[in-house]
C-alpha cells in the first residue's frame, strides 16, 4: 500500500490492484450493492408494459448483461475511475410517457405490448446515445468544469442522495428485526471492528449480507418465516378470464396455456370475529389480530366479513374457523408466480422468506436468441427522443457530480476535464449498447460511490472484476436467480446505510466555499430546496394524472408554440428535466453562481 493511501486512509487507491481472490470477493461486494437498484426498474416499469413474469425475467437479464458491458467501457475507456455503471432513475419520466403512449397506438394488444415498448424505448435511447456521445468526446462536458464550483456541485450531489430516500426506510421497514441487524453489523463492522482489522474494514457490506441472509435463510428453514403466497378466491379467478385445472393444480389463460400452480394452504384460515370476542380480549391480543387481513368479498360469502390468519393464531385468539365449504372456495400461489393481471388477491407470509425454489427452475444460460435486439428492431419516434434526451441530461449532471465524488473517494483529487470528457462519451456507449441488447439507458450509480468512501476500497481494477460478474448474472441465469433471493429487507439495510453518505460528500464538496458568505449560503440553500421542492410539483405528470397549473402550464406552451406535437414534445423535456432534483439544482446554481457577482475562483490542479 503506498504512502499516499496511508495518508487518505484509502486501502487500496485507484491505481492499486488487490490480489486477485480478494479482488473477486470486493467486486461481489459492488455487485451485491447495486443488484436491488438494478433490478428495481425492470421490475417497476415491467408491469405497467404488461409484460408477462417470463419477460420481466428476460428484461432483468437483458439489464445485467448492459449494466456489465457499459461498466467495462467506463472503467477502461472512460473516465477510469471505479464507477458502476447501471439503470438511471432519471430516465423514468421519459420511460412512463413512451409507456403510456405505446399502449395507446394501434394495433398494440396485452400480448404485444411489452415488446413494442421496449422497441421504441430502444430507438430513443439509441439517439440519445448518440447526443451523450457527441457531448463527451467533443470536450464539452469537460469544459463546463470552469462554470461547475463547489457551490454547484456540493446541493447536485446532496440530492443524489437525499433523492433515493424512498427506497431505504420504506423497504427496511419491512421487517426492521432483519434490516435493523443488517444496518447494525454493518456500522459495527465498519466502524469498530474495522478500525481493528483490515480484512471486515473490506467486506462490510457483504459480511452484513450473508450474516442478514443466514439469519433469513435459517429462520425459513425452521418455519418461522413462511413463503410469500397469495390466497385467492376462486370465483375471483374465473371472473377474469383465467380457469382452473383442479386435476394438475393449475391456473390457466383463456386460451389454456398453464401459467403457475397452486395448492391449498393448511397454515393458514379463513376465519371470522365470534360474537362473543371482547373489546377486551381484542386489545390484549392486538398484535396478533392486526396480522389478520380482510379478504375481499366473494360470492362464497356475500357481506359477510372474513379475514385470513395464520392457523397457529387462531385458537390463541379466539376467533372461528369459517366452515370447510368457504375454505375449500380458495387458493394459494406462489406470489413470484401469480400471473400477470390476476387481482383481487391476499398477500400472506414473510417479506424476509428465503425461497430457493426458483433456482432450479431456470434454466442454466440465457438464450443466445434473446441477447441481441431480443424485442425486435428498434422504432423510433421524434417526441420519445426528446424526452428520453431530458433523462440524458438529467443523467449527464448526476455523472459530473459522481465524478468527483468518486474521485475524491478514491484519492485521485477533481477529476481533470479530459477525465469527465472521456467519461460521458463513454456512457453514451454504454448507452448504445443498452439499445442494442435490450436494456434501459445506463449512468454512474452513486450507492456504489458511497461503497468506496464505506470500505476505503477505490481501486479501478475491483470495478473492472464487478463488471464481469454482472455479465454472468446475466448470462448464467440461476446466479441471476440466486442473488434475486435476497430479501427485500437485506436491501433496504444497504440503502440506509449507504445513500446517506452520498450527501455527506455533497456537504463535504459544497464546504470548500466560503460557507461564511451570505451569497454561497443563498444560492446553495436555494438550488437545494427547488432540487427538493420542483420535482413535487411535477410528480404526477410521469403517470397522466396532470394538476390543474401543470395543465395550465401545457395550454400556455401550446399557445406559444403554434404546432402541437412539437408543443407536445417540449412540454415534456421541461417535465422530464424539472422532474429530476439533481437536474434542478444544477441549472439553478449553474445560472445564479455564474451571474452574480463574487463567484470563487476555480484554480486547476497540476
Amino acid at each position: 500500500m503506498s504512502t499516499t493511501n496511508s495518508d487518505s486512509g484509502l486501502l487500496y487507491g485507484l491505481h492499486d490492484r488487490p490480489p486477485f481472490f480478494r479482488a473477486l470477493v470486493l467486486g461481489l461486494q459492488h455487485v451485491l450493492t447495486m443488484f436491488g437498484a438494478t433490478i428495481a426498474v425492470p421490475l417497476l416499469l415491467g408491469p405497467y408494459m404488461g409484460m408477462s413474469p417470463d419477460q420481466i425475467g428476460d428484461l432483468i437479464s437483458s439489464v445485467m448483461i448492459c449494466s456489465g458491458v457499459a461498466t467495462l467501457l467506463q472503467v477502461t475507456i472512460g473516465s477510469r475511475l471505479p464507477i458502476i455503471q447501471g439503470v438511471s432513475f432519471s430516465f423514468l419520466a421519459a420511460f412512463f410517457f413512451i409507456i403510456f403512449s405505446v399502449k395507446d397506438m394501434p394495433g398494440v394488444t396485452d400480448v404485444n405490448q411489452g415488446a413494442v415498448t421496449m422497441q421504441y424505448i430502444a430507438g430513443a435511447v439509441l439517439l440519445g446515445a448518440a447526443f451523450e456521445i457527441f457531448i463527451g468526446f467533443s470536450g464539452l462536458m469537460g469544459k463546463l468544469r470552469r462554470y461547475l464550483t463547489p457551490v454547484v456541485i456540493g446541493p447536485v450531489i446532496m440530492l443524489i442522495g437525499l433523492a433515493l430516500y424512498p427506497f431505504g426506510a420504506p423497504k427496511a421497514g419491512q421487517d426492521w428485526a432483519i434490516s435493523g441487524l443488517v444496518i447494525v453489523l454493518i456500522l459495527f463492522f465498519s466502524l469498530v471492528l474495522g478500525a481493528r482489522s483490515r480484512f471486515i474494514q473490506m467486506f462490510p457490506i457483504l459480511l452484513a449480507i450473508l450474516i442478514g441472509y443466514g439469519v433469513c435463510w435459517s429462520l425459513s428453514q425452521q418455519g418461522v418465516y413462511r413463503p410469500r403466497m397469495t390466497l385467492l378466491p376462486r370465483d375471483v379467478i374465473e371472473k377474469q378470464g383465467f380457469s382452473l385445472d383442479n386435476d394438475n393444480a393449475q391456473v390457466k389463460d383463456a386460451q389454456g396455456n398453464p401459467l403457475c400452480t397452486f395448492n391449498s394452504f393448511p397454515d393458514y384460515l379463513v376465519v371470522a370475529h365470534p360474537p362473543t370476542d371482547s373489546d377486551m380480549n381484542v386489545a390484549r391480543n392486538k398484535a396478533l389480530s392486526a396480522s389478520a387481513k380482510r379478504l375481499p368479498d366473494s360470492e362464497s360469502h356475500p357481506g359477510q366479513a372474513l379475514y385470513v390468519l395464520e392457523s397457529k393464531y387462531v385458537d390463541r385468539l379466539g376467533w372461528v374457523a369459517v366452515n370447510e365449504k368457504n375454505f375449500g372456495n380458495w387458493i394459494a400461489v406462489r406470489t413470484r408466480e401469480l400471473p400477470r393481471g390476476l387481482q383481487g388477491g391476499i398477500s400472506v407470509g414473510d417479506i424476509s422468506h428465503v425461497d430457493l425454489t426458483g433456482i432450479e427452475e431456470k434454466r442454466l444460460f440465457k438464450d443466445p436468441a434473446k441477447i441481441f435486439f431480443p424485442w425486435g428492431w428498434p422504432k423510433f419516434n421524434l417526441a420519445f427522443f426528446f424526452a428520453v434526451l431530458a433523462g440524458y441530461l438529467a443523467s449527464m449532471i448526476e455523472s459530473f457530480g459522481d465524478y468527483h465524488a468518486c474521485s475524491q473517494m478514491a484519492g485521485g483529487g477533481d477529476p481533470t476535464p479530459e477525465q469527465i470528457s472521456r467519461g460521458i462519451g463513454a456512457e453514451g456507449l454504454g448507452c448504445a449498447v443498452t439499445g442494442v441488447l435490450g436494456g434501459f439507458s445506463s449512468t454512474s450509480y452513486s450507492e456504489n460511490v458511497g461503497l468506496i468512501g464505506l470500505t476505503k476500497v477505490g481501486s479501478r481494477f475491483v470495478v473492472l472484476v464487478g463488471s464481469f460478474f454482472l455479465l454472468a448474472l446475466g448470462l448464467v441465469s440461476r446466479v441471476g436467480a440466486a442473488v434475486a433471493t435476497i430479501p427485500d429487507p437485506i436491501v433496504g439495510a444497504l440503502y440506509c446505510a449507504l445513500f446517506g453518505l452520498i450527501s455527506a460528500i455533497g456537504i463535504q464538496q459544497l464546504a470548500k466555499a466560503d460557507l461564511h458568505k451570505d451569497r454561497t449560503l443563498l444560492i446553495a440553500g436555494f438550488s437545494l430546496f427547488m432540487g427538493l421542492s420542483v420535482p413535487v410539483f411535477f410528480k404526477n405528470l410521469s403517470t397522466g394524472a396532470l394538476t390543474e397549473s401543470a395543465n395550465r402550464f401545457l395550454g400556455t406552451l401550446h399557445i406559444w408554440i403554434p404546432h402541437s406535437q412539437v408543443a407536445t414534445a417540449t412540454g415534456e423535456v421541461f417535465i422530464a428535466i424539472a422532474s429530476s432534483g439533481m437536474a434542478v439544482a444544477a441549472i439553478i446554481g449553474l445560472i445564479l453562481d455564474n451571474t452574480i457577482p463574487g463567484k470563487m475562483e476555480i484554480t486547476e490542479e497540476p
